[in-house]
């Protein structure tokens, strides 16, 4: 298949993928959202949303403090969270309220535009000191 099908389809499969983990409950918006880690049991927590979600959800995120429930089951294997960790997700919505599907943290290869310049800065200058006690 040609490179512009495969991207494709695999935005369908994140998204059936993303269905699927949310248990069958419809996935709210076609796009991830940006937050943070509130709360983290190791199990389950909370995520504080970093932008607007839109009116039509404001009252579900309303009824949970403003924020929106994490479970284990959508935190993949080997990544660890802590409160403050930056994540994206994908938002369902159940009968308890909001929830994140999909989590994972956010790509620093320039997939986001706008300041993904930022989140990468910390990586320059990393060593110490040229030249320091040489000649």
């Amino acid at each position: 298949a040609a490179p512009e099908e495969e991207e494709g389809e695999e935005e369908e499969e994140a998204q059936a993928e993303a269905r699927a983990a949310a248990n069958g409950a419809p996935v709210l918006a076609q796009r991830r959202i940006k937050g943070r880690v509130a709360k983290w049991q190791g199990f389950c927590g909370w995520i504080t949303p970093e932008e607007e979600l839109g009116e039509d959800l404001r009252s579900a995120l309303e009824g949970n403090q403003n924020k929106i429930y994490l479970n284990w089951r959508e935190v993949p294997d080997g990544l660890e969270l802590k409160v403050g960790s930056e994540v994206e997700f994908f938002v369902y919505a159940d009968d308890n309220g909001l929830g994140a599907a999909d989590v994972r943290l956010p790509r620093e290869d320039g997939g986001e535009q706008g300041d993904a310049e930022e989140k990468t800065s910390g990586k320059a200058g990393k060593g110490k000191g040229k030249g320091k006690g040489k000649g």
